[in-house]
């Protein structure tokens, strides 16, 4: 796997991951800081994950 293809999956997945964290917040206000925090908590491992490999 190469690692332009890498960049461009993770920038397509940091893409998809902000659209359902405005979705889930403007259906749940209060999530807000919850949502947030496990979003950015799941793309930090997977960038951890992919620089490490």
């Amino acid at each position: 796997m190469s690692i332009n293809f890498m960049f461009h999956f993770s920038e397509f997945l940091v893409a998809r991951l902000m659209d359902a964290w405005k979705k889930d917040v403007n259906h749940h206000p209060s999530l807000n800081s919850l949502s947030s925090s496990f979003y950015l908590l799941s793309l930090s491992l997977f960038l951890y994950s992919f620089f490490s490999s």
